[in-house]
């Protein structure tokens, strides 16, 4: 099974709509089965429209989504690839004072549930802090889209938020950007270690790249280091291999964040 997280920057991104076209390219190569993505951006001011029965709302509540909607406009760019994915998304607060800002996953299977979870103890919309989770279960898997704020902004408590939805009958993928390094200062790596949870890049036999930010960007603004605050951890199965992609050598830079992507045997 592959597996691909990518926290996309979207609209924010310069040149957007030619790293999006780069973006289909990878995926139609790839076709990668599970996909996570972060900050999933649409206008706050767009038309809402009614998708195609590949999108799952979560929680069964009516679709909100809007015809910029990142996510609705990669998909329908993907059929017209041959490539079709099912897809569900949710807001978690606010971007950049203009967007919807969310998480998305993409399965080439149907989902069986979605919902999304407020793991955050900030329920105000307009403000960044404010953190939801997105759950997809398929196929006996939990997967999760997560977005978590730095240690210092309750990254403890958004994480023990996250496990208490783990139910150990199933398999549990993580997905994202966790906002917390796996380098020197590393209390948030930590924590999410103790939870037994196996860390792709240390399981994989075959390894190329790292790090997934290698510049300042919003949050670490005043840290240049090569930083590892993107991850992929499974609860049970074998890791067979990890690539750091959109990374200018493997695929074009396309976010300030690369991307990951695993091959696992559950």
């Amino acid at each position: 099974m592959k597996l691909l997280t990518l926290n996309t920057h979207s609209y924010m991104e310069v040149d957007f709509e030619e790293k999006l076209l780069q973006l289909i390219e990878m995926l139609v190569q790839t076709q990668p089965d599970l996909i996570a993505f972060q900050e999933v951006n649409q206008s706050l001011t767009a038309v809402i429209i009614t998708p195609d029965a590949f999108y799952q709302p979560v929680d069964h509540k009516p679709p909100h989504i809007k015809y910029d909607n990142f996510i609705y406009r990669l998909t329908q760019q993907l059929k017209t690839n041959g490539l079709q994915y099912y897809w569900t998304f949710a807001t978690s607060h606010v971007g950049y004072d203009r967007f919807d800002e969310g998480l998305a996953i993409l399965s080439l299977v149907p989902f069986e549930r979605v919902k999304s979870v407020r793991v955050s103890t900030n329920d105000t919309y307009a403000d960044y802090h404010r953190r939801q989770i997105l759950l997809a279960e398929v196929a006996g898997l939990q997967v999760y889209a997560v977005h978590y704020s730095w240690w210092q902004d309750d990254f403890a408590g958004e994480w023990q938020r996250t496990i208490d939805t783990f139910e150990a009958a199933k398999t549990q993928l993580l997905l994202g950007d966790f906002n917390n390094d796996a380098g020197v200062k590393n209390e948030g790596y930590d924590l999410v270690k103790s939870a037994e949870l196996q860390d792709a890049f240390l399981e994989a036999p075959i390894k190329s790249g790292e790090f997934t930010v290698k510049a300042a960007i919003d949050g670490w603004e005043t840290d240049q280091s090569d930083k590892r605050i993107d991850y992929i951890f499974n609860s049970r199965g074998k890791v067979a291999r990890y690539e750091v992609v959109f990374d200018g050598e493997n695929y074009p830079v396309i976010s300030d964040h690369f991307g990951i992507l695993v091959e696992v045997v559950l």
